[in-house]
C-alpha cells in the first residue's frame, strides 16, 4: 500500500512539472518586419524623396526612391566623412594651397587660391557646411598625392556599409557617366557619415570662424543648408546637417539629419527645384518645404501604440469540473507595443486572428496555461504574434470530475462491450449451471 503511495506522489509530481514545463516552452512572442503605408495626404514637390527613422528602422515615406539618380551634391557627405576619419586628428594643421592640389577644381568654391593658407579644420567645413569644389579637391589630394586613390576610399567605404548601387567618380558632385546612386543607398551612407566622430557637430554649426594669425587670415564659413542656418525661413530645430548643394542636371539635393522627439531621422531629397508661392508669391525652395513638411509628419505623425495587452481578453474557453465557473478568459502572453500611425485606431485598423488550441479545458487550469495563439494584421501586414494564456487559475470540484468520469465510462464504448461480455459469461454460466444439474438428477434418478 505504501509502495502505491509513492508511485501516485512521484506521478502526481512529474505531471506537475510536465505543466509547468508546457507553459513555458510554448510562450512566445513574435514581432514581424512590417512596412507603415505611406500617408496619402502628405504631398511632396520633390520627385525623388526618402524618409527613414533610425530607432525603428522604417521608412516612412518613399517617393521615387527606387530610381537611379545623380550622385550629385550629396558626393560632399561622402568626401567629408572619409576626409574626417583620415584627418579628424590634425584639424589645427596647417596646409598651404598648391596649384597642384587645385587641379581640376570646377563649379561651386569658396575661393581657394595658390599659396593660401588654411587649416585641415577650415577645408572640412568648407566642404560639408558649403559644399565646395576646390576644398574637396584639395583634400582628395592631400591623400597620397592623387584624386583616384581617395575615390577608391569612397567607393569602398560606400560598399561596405551597403550602398551597392552608388559609385563615385568624382569629389565635385558634378556629372559624370556612371556616378549614379539611389535614394536608398544615400539613407545607409548618410548613417555611415553620421558615425564618424566630429561629423555631425560640423554640418550643424551656423558659422565656422577660422581666427586670424601670424600665417593665417580671418575666413568665415556660413552654413549653406537652410535648415542649419539660422538667418533663413527655414531654420528647424533638431537638424544636425548633412548637406545640401544643386547642379544642372540633378536639381537641389538635400540631405538631412535630425534628432526630434527623441528619434533620430534620414532623408534624402533629389531633384528639388524653386516654385511660387501661392499665398505670399515669395519664391520657396521645395526641398526645404519638403523636408519641413516630412520631418513635422515623423515626429507628429507616429508614436508607439499597444496592440497586444496582458490585461485585455481576447476570448474565452469553457472550462468543465467547476461548480463556479463555467469558462476561462484568454490573454496575450506579453505585451507588445509598436511604432505606428498616430491615427491609427487599434481597434478598428488592426485584425486579429485567433486560434484557441482545445473547444474546452478540464479544471484544474493554471493562471498562465498556454492555451492559444493570436496574430495581429495591419494593412494586409502581419505585425506580431503571441500565446494566449489562461487568464486566472481554476480549480477542479473533485464530485463533479468523479460523475463526469463515471458518466463518461458508462457512455463509452468500452463499457457498453464490458457490460455484454459480462452478461455472455452470466449467461454462459447459468446455461452451464443448470446443465450441470440436469445432469445430475438424471444420475441420481438411475442411481435409485
Amino acid at each position: 500500500m505504501k509502495a502505491i503511495k509513492k508511485i501516485t506522489a512521484l506521478f502526481a509530481c512529474i505531471s506537475f512539472v510536465v505543466s509547468v514545463l508546457a507553459v513555458s516552452a510554448f510562450a512566445e512572442v513574435t514581432v514581424n518586419d512590417y512596412e507603415i503605408p505611406i500617408d496619402s495626404s502628405i504631398e511632396t514637390v520633390t520627385p525623388n524623396v526618402l524618409l527613414y527613422c533610425v530607432d525603428r528602422d522604417q521608412y516612412l515615406y518613399a517617393k521615387g526612391a527606387e530610381q537611379s539618380v545623380n550622385v550629385s551634391a550629396s558626393v560632399k557627405m561622402m568626401v567629408g566623412a572619409v576626409a574626417l576619419e583620415l584627418y579628424g586628428d590634425k584639424l589645427d594643421e596647417i596646409v598651404t594651397v598648391t596649384q597642384e592640389l587645385l587641379e581640376g577644381a570646377q563649379g561651386y568654391n569658396v575661393g581657394l587660391k595658390k599659396g593660401e593658407k588654411v587649416t585641415y579644420g577650415y577645408l572640412l567645413s568648407a566642404v560639408l557646411m558649403r559644399g565646395a569644389n576646390d576644398a574637396a579637391t584639395v583634400l582628395a589630394r592631400l591623400y597620397n598625392g592623387n584624386l583616384n586613390d581617395f575615390l577608391a576610399l569612397m567607393n569602398e567605404k560606400a560598399k561596405a556599409c551597403g550602398a551597392e548601387n552608388t559609385s563615385y567618380k568624382n569629389v565635385t558632385g558634378l556629372y559624370a557617366d556612371g556616378m549614379t546612386t539611389t535614394l536608398y543607398d544615400q539613407i545607409k551612407i548618410a548613417q555611415y557619415a553620421a558615425s564618424v566622430e566630429g561629423l555631425l557637430e560640423m554640418t550643424s554649426k551656423d558659422t565656422y570662424v577660422l581666427h586670424q594669425t601670424d600665417e593665417l587670415e580671418l575666413k568665415t564659413l556660413n552654413n549653406r543648408n537652410g535648415l542649419v542656418r539660422s538667418t533663413t525661413k527655414y531654420k528647424t530645430e533638431g537638424v544636425t546637417g548633412l548637406c545640401y548643394g544643386t547642379t544642372d542636371e540633378s536639381g537641389d539635393v538635400l540631405m538631412v539629419s535630425a534628432e526630434i522627439g527623441g528619434m533620430t531621422y534620414f532623408m534624402a531629397l533629389y531633384g528639388g527645384t524653386e516654385y511660387e508661392n501661392e499665398d505670399d508669391k515669395t519664391l520657396e525652395t521645395s526641398v526645404y518645404v519638403d523636408a519641413r513638411t516630412l520631418l513635422k509628419y515623423a515626429s507628429e505623425g507616429f508614436g508607439f501604440k499597444t496592440v497586444l495587452s496582458t490585461g485585455k481578453p481576447l476570448c474565452e474557453v469553457p472550462v468543465k469540473y467547476n461548480t463556479t465557473v463555467d469558462s476561462v478568459h484568454l490573454v496575450a502572453e506579453s505585451e507588445i507595443t509598436l511604432y505606428l500611425p498616430t491615427t491609427l485606431d487599434v481597434e478598428k485598423d488592426l485584425k486579429y486572428e485567433i486560434t484557441v488550441f482545445k473547444e474546452s479545458l478540464d479544471a484544474p487550469v493554471q493562471e498562465g496555461q498556454a492555451e492559444g495563439r493570436v496574430t495581429v494584421y495591419y494593412a494586409g501586414q502581419q505585425l506580431c504574434s503571441a500565446d494566449l494564456v489562461t487568464k486566472n487559475p481554476v480549480s477542479r470540484n473533485k464530485i463533479l470530475y468523479v460523475i463526469d468520469q463515471i458518466e463518461e465510462f458508462t457512455s463509452s464504448r468500452r463499457f457498453v462491450i464490458t457490460v455484454i461480455v459480462f452478461l455472455l459469461i452470466a449467461l454462459a454460466y447459468v446455461l452451464i449451471t443448470s446443465a450441470v444439474r440436469h445432469a445430475m438428477k438424471k444420475k441420481r434418478r438411475r442411481l435409485r
